[in-house]
């Protein structure tokens, strides 16, 4: 918690009430700790006095009426002025004491607590004395109060619930405020002295004491088994006057239902909504005095105590809190996921042999690594094929289990040479930033500023040395207590980034200034480059070839165990055989895993006398074993031209484009795939196909491949010019004949379906040496697309600032215009690249025009031809939000009109048709027509203009909706099946983010409009479209665009908004319809979205928000499905909830169990009993499956208990169909020992008035 002299007034959140100064003495008892007075405006009209402390995690402000100002009026202004004063109070509690009703049914006795609860018409407060004169001595009450605010109901059940089970700490509490009652005030006076009289027996005397009244008057009542107070939930009574008159207690307590009277309540209930707790200190007769007084306000506190421990403190800011700018930034970092790269090697490489790589958890320099106190480099050192990465993988995996994550953070990546996202020192950066900001999002403010705008992310991200920065400015400023990172494959990084990587290492653990984090870097790697090793030669090392030589040993000896297991489950070996393969193994091995794994490889399937001729022959070495294995390829030329693909390749090649690479063609009986496949299987020992990708088995193989040219296999080591054999393959492909679909025209190149010929494609990626290839064979530099884009604009676009003078060098035009009137400058404005911008403005470019189009006043332009390029380009920049809208309305207009125009022609079903085509067209024409601005929205985030683009499209499918016409929606839904498949071309996310709107927009509107049929339609397509869009590796854009509506829910809830509870119901209806879906892979991702953003949220300021909302979400989804008695739909539901429960951790499975009751608390008043006895017959899946995990053992049960204590209170006659449900639950709590039958019977007791004896025969064997 914030220590107390630091807080503020915006850090309390609890406002508590008081009338007596010795209830306020009661609730400063309860107190953890008491703060320092925070600082009050000068100017404020407060006149409250205040203490401050906190309970739990919770900060709480406690102010008192004033000395000798009782009553409704008092209570309402000193709550008004504190909750003026203090902004940040979620809720408040009014704790006292008051007279109690001593009624048969509730036996209410002194000491006890009365605790405020709604019924049926009313919030659980009423003004006694506020109604209608209906005769003498007779009046009406009138009106309703308000009602507690949800999250303080849900903490009463919670605690009902507790009493029940015998969970209650409330007694605790008590104990501790009359342990530090050193006075006696609070003190306990004895069953003895409490003491009812007849309610016609009024008191005799002056005293107080009753030593004159009748002592036959005396009502005499069984004397309890326990002197605990009990804790009543039920109307309290308020009023200006005090009530002391036993039959006018009476009259109102039997025609209301009161439990208590006292003074202030009435006063809050309408404006500061609060739970009223009250201690009984008298039976509001004449005979009151004020022995009890002091007992009755401290158990009044201590109940208070315990509502507040029960409640979840939240945030008013912190790392918890969903922000857009950490979404931004995290987004922006992103090239891959760690986690995700762990399991690709694991599948690659293959899982751990069982027992192996657990020396290291033992190994003294790694202990002493691991435990030391100061922030320290561990280099782990082996050659290759030692096993490192399945090391790491290894170390990785326990760090999380042993790194306390309370106080540590571990981090790690996976460098991979094969991958050019994963082969630098900056893609190291950028993996180890993402991975620290989503553990701890809070992180991001601290720097905002190396990502404040679009061209300083982009710079930032493209910079080693920004990130540096960026990185220790969290390891010095975060407040982290311990970062533990594991880097393997460091050797794998591109040279000249590594050197700066190990040199900013070097500064970092050696220079003068400390780290204020522990931060413990362990680094795997081959000692080569030799750089490594100079670099890296003053940190501890451990050396796997020398230091780790025996226990490596081990290791492959257990490796080849596994591996003659295989041969002898596939081969069905004799144990001789079985044996001269394992000694032949252990006496090649060398500690070299990568060498067993061959050599095994290669005996599978082979005869006896084969096995013995491998064995014989097989080399010692990697490099021979690489050099054997190519001597034996038959079809060397075509293999040769595999490898040196797969070798160069930037990133791993799928199966169709390696195939298309090395010019294989469908036969008549397979495909080109099929094909490959048969050609790979020959180099299975080198190549490995992972899903649908072609990877080399182990960065060795590349390495050799790329050394020295070898005799006999020189067709397959890759030289400098095989760099260019591969570039003219790539211009033979392009241009070769296909049929009658590509042909040459003339002189010029072919044209894709936008009309680009190759040298835009090669503008694109800014390939400046087969740029120059194509204009030197006669390509036009000038050449025009579908959308009158010139090569220029497309390099201007991709920032390839070389490739851009090739072009301006050969005569392309810098003014030439696009179909929107864009030149090459106002792209690179739009596309918001300063040095574009420079390059273009030094060649020549023309700036007159662009005023123009903007909001620049003509003449501010004339002095920036006195102005450097420098001041020029900035100054340029900021037209790019105008300039981009700009374009942006004049591509949507014309659609934007259309739609308008034939929404009028909804209900002629045939012009239906016909609107949905041209939307189709409208897909179709992403690269030519408006989409193409959508790419630009989204890759410049500008969300809102996105918003303003769907629009049309929007409003066009709400009236779809809003006309509950099935076979319309059906179409519709199609047309956006479309659209998802438009957007998974390369490039086209933003089309998927348009999707996604229109589709969370569709279920908020069918939400809305109750249209119950329209969301199974939306959800079932929607469903499949993830599916598709998750297959084809779109997870960032779809948790991207998930992250934005739920910003979008809290800004909502934040500004007082309608929609957010429509919101979250499209959210979960969308989530319900994937898991009725069952496809795992949707599921998993969508699961993992939901869990993550709603796990943010809960801990968020926005919690209880979201709390309510999704109650009324929750209750209107069963309440319809209980309607209708949907078993599948229900047991849907449940699934969805346990689901999210495995996910989440305490406080995350807290609010989802509470969600329960308090959906259920809603329901009560809008179904028959027989209906809602159905919904917790239908709960009993859901129950039996939160009973066999231990963590939702308790919370399940207590969550039926109060479902059940809500029905009992609302139906308190019509029981008997829930009890039938509820015996079914009940026998398994017992067969699963979660209460044993005396726990189980009370119970029973408790809510169905069941003896004893039927609640055995009920529960007992089954």
């Amino acid at each position: 918690m914030v220590p107390p002299a630091t807080l503020s007034r915006g850090d309390y959140t609890v406002g508590w009430i008081c009338a007596l100064p010795l209830e306020l003495a009661a609730a400063q008892a309860i107190l953890d700790t008491i703060h320092e007075e925070p600082l009050l405006d000068p100017d404020s009209n407060d006149d409250n006095g205040y203490v401050f402390g906190s309970v739990g995690d919770h900060n709480v402000v406690i102010a008192c009426l004033p000395s000798g100002v009782y009553g409704t009026v008092s209570a309402a202004r000193v709550a008004k002025q504190m909750t003026t004063s203090y902004k940040s109070i979620r809720f408040n509690l009014m704790v006292g004491i008051g007279g109690g009703v001593p009624s048969t049914k509730e036996d209410t006795r002194l000491g006890d607590v009365v605790v405020s609860k709604p019924t049926a018409t009313s919030g659980g407060v009423i003004q006694y004395d506020l109604g209608k004169r209906t005769g003498p001595d007779q009046l009406k009450i009138t009106g309703t109060l308000n009602k507690p605010p949800q999250v303080l109901l849900t903490a009463a059940a919670k605690l009902e619930a507790r009493d029940i089970l015998g969970q209650s700490q409330f007694s605790r509490y008590l104990s501790q405020i009359i342990e530090r009652d050193k006075n006696g005030a609070f003190a306990y006076p004895g069953a003895d002295q409490d003491i009812l009289f007849s309610a016609d027996y009024d008191h005799v005397g002056e005293e107080s004491t009753c030593s004159h009244c009748d002592q036959g008057k005396v009502r005499h009542r069984a004397a309890r088994k326990t002197e605990a107070p009990k804790v009543h939930y039920g109307l309290i009574a308020s009023g200006n006057q005090v009530m002391r008159h036993g039959l006018t207690r009476d009259r109102l307590a039997l025609k209301n239902g009161i439990l208590c009277f006292e003074m202030e309540a009435a006063g809050l209930m309408d404006d500061h909504p609060c739970l009223v707790i009250r201690g009984i200190c008298d039976y509001a007769d004449s005979h009151k005095n004020k022995q009890w007084q002091g007992y009755a306000a401290a158990v009044a506190a201590a109940y208070g105590k315990e509502i507040l421990i029960s409640i979840p403190a939240k945030p008013l800011q912190g790392p918890s809190v969903v922000r857009v700018r950490q979404s931004e930034i995290l987004n922006a970092l992103l090239l891959t996921q760690p986690e995700d790269d762990r399991n690709s090697l694991i599948i690659r490489k293959g899982k751990r042999v069982e027992n192996t790589c657990q020396w290291i958890m033992k190994n003294q320099q790694y202990r002493q690594w691991l435990e030391q106190t100061n922030s320290q480099i561990l280099w782990l050192s082996g050659g290759p094929g030692k096993g490192k990465t399945i090391l790491a993988i290894y170390l990785t995996e326990e760090l999380e289990r042993c790194v306390n994550l309370k106080t540590g953070t571990v981090l790690y990546y996976f460098c991979d040479n094969q991958d050019e996202k994963r082969n630098t020192a900056l893609a190291v950066l950028r993996g180890l930033l993402h991975q620290l900001l989503e553990q701890h999002p809070y992180l991001a403010q601290y720097i905002e500023k190396f990502f404040d705008g679009v061209e300083t992310t982009s710079y930032t991200v493209s910079r080693f040395e920004r990130l540096w920065r960026a990185f220790y400015t969290l390891l010095q400023n975060g407040g982290l207590n311990e970062v533990v990172c594991v880097v393997d494959g460091l050797d794998e990084c591109e040279d000249e980034s590594l050197k700066l990587f190990l040199d900013s290492l070097h500064s970092l653990f050696l220079g003068s200034k400390p780290l204020n984090t522990r931060f413990k870097l362990l680094l795997l790697s081959r000692a080569q480059p030799t750089f490594i090793e100079s670099k890296l030669g003053r940190f501890p090392r451990l050396d796997l070839d020398v230091d780790c030589r025996h226990e490596l040993r081990r290791d492959v000896e257990k490796y080849i165990t596994a591996k003659v297991n295989e041969l002898e489950l596939g081969d069905q070996l004799e144990e001789s055989r079985l044996k001269i393969v394992r000694e032949a193994l252990e006496k090649g091995a060398d500690g070299t895993f990568l060498w067993v794994g061959f050599v095994a490889d290669e005996l599978k399937g082979k005869s006896k006398h084969k096995m013995e001729e491998i064995l014989t022959k097989v080399p010692k070495r990697l490099g021979d074993i690489y050099k054997r294995i190519l001597h034996q390829m038959e079809d060397k030329e075509q293999l040769a031209r595999i490898l040196q693909w797969v070798v160069l390749a930037r990133r791993p090649l799928t199966l169709t484009e390696l195939a298309i690479a090395v010019d294989i063609h469908d036969s008549n009986t397979q495909s080109c795939v099929e094909i490959l496949k048969d050609q790979l299987s020959s180099c299975r020992q080198l190549l490995k196909v992972v899903g649908d990708s072609v990877s080399l088995i182990h960065n060795s193989a590349k390495d050799f491949l790329l050394g020295d040219v070898h005799s006999g296999i020189e067709a397959f080591c890759v030289r400098e010019e095989t760099h260019l054999v591969l570039a003219r393959t790539c211009l033979d492909t392009i241009e070769k004949k296909r049929g009658e679909a590509v042909f040459r025209r003339g002189p010029e190149h072919m044209k894709d379906s936008y009309g680009r010929t190759p040298l835009f494609w090669a503008a694109s990626r800014g390939h400046r040496e087969v740029a120059r290839l194509l204009l030197d064979n006669g390509a036009n530099v000038n050449a025009k697309d579908k959308n009158k884009l010139t090569p220029l604009h497309v390099a201007t676009t991709s920032e390839h600032t070389k490739l851009m003078a090739l072009l301006l060098d050969r005569g392309a035009h810098i003014e030439a215009k696009e179909a929107s009137g864009d030149t090459p400058l106002a792209r690179a404005i739009e596309n918001g690249s300063k040095e574009v911008i420079k390059v273009l403005l030094e060649r020549g470019a023309n700036e007159e025009y662009l005023h123009a189009q903007t909001r620049v006043r003509p003449g501010a332009h004339a002095a920036t031809r006195q102005v450097s390029i420098e001041d020029r380009a900035e100054a340029l920049l900021d037209l790019q939000d105008d300039l981009l809208f700009r374009r942006f309305e004049k591509r949507f207009e014309v659609m934007g009109f259309v739609l308008g125009k034939v929404l009028f022609l909804l209900r002629l079903k045939p012009f239906f048709k016909l609107i949905a085509k041209y939307m189709d067209y409208q897909l179709d024409q992403r690269e030519a027509s408006s989409f193409e601005v959508l790419r630009q929205l989204v890759v410049k985030d500008r969300s809102t203009g996105l918003e303003k683009a769907v629009r049309p499209v929007i409003k066009f499918c709400d009236r779809v909706v809003d006309s509950k016409d099935i076979q319309r929606l059906q179409g519709l839904v199609v047309v956006g099946n479309k659209l998802v498949q438009n957007a998974l071309a390369p490039g086209s996310e933003a089309l998927l983010g348009v999707a996604i709107q229109v589709g969370v927009a569709m279920f908020q509107r069918a939400v809305n409009q109750q249209f119950r049929e329209g969301l199974d339609i939306i959800g079932y397509h929607s469903a499949q479209s993830l599916k598709i869009a998750f297959e084809k590796d779109k997870h960032d854009v779809i948790r991207r665009e998930v992250n934005k509506c739920m910003l979008k829910w809290s800004t909502d809830v934040t500004n007082g908004g309608e929609e957010s509870v429509d919101m979250l119901g499209a959210a979960w209806s969308l989530y319900k319809s994937i898991v009725f879906d069952g496809d795992p892979i949707t599921t998993k991702e969508v699961l993992n979205i939901y869990a993550d953003v709603f796990g943010e949220l809960v801990r968020s300021k926005y919690s209880e928000s979201l709390f309510s909302d999704l109650t009324i979400v929750l209750s209107n989804d069963a309440a319809y499905l209980a309607r209708r008695r949907d078993h599948d739909a229900v047991q849907t539901v449940t699934k969805c909830l346990m689901l999210l429960a495995e996910r989440g951790d305490d406080v995350f499975l807290d609010f989802l169990v509470d969600l329960v009751p308090a959906s259920f608390q809603q329901i009560l008043h809008r179904l028959p009993s027989n209906l809602c006895a159905w919904l917790i017959g239908e709960g009993e899946l859901l129950a039996q499956d939160c009973f066999l995990q231990p963590q939702l053992q308790t919370r399940a049960l207590k969550a039926l208990i109060e479902c059940l204590i809500l029905m009992k209170q609302t139906y308190p006659t019509e029981l008997g169909e829930a009890l039938r449900y509820v015996k079914k639950i009940f026998k398994t709590v017992k067969q699963e020992r979660i209460l044993d039958e005396k726990d189980i019977n009370q119970i029973l007791y408790y809510i169905f008035g069941i003896s004893n004896g039927d609640a055995a025969s009920d529960c007992g064997s089954g």
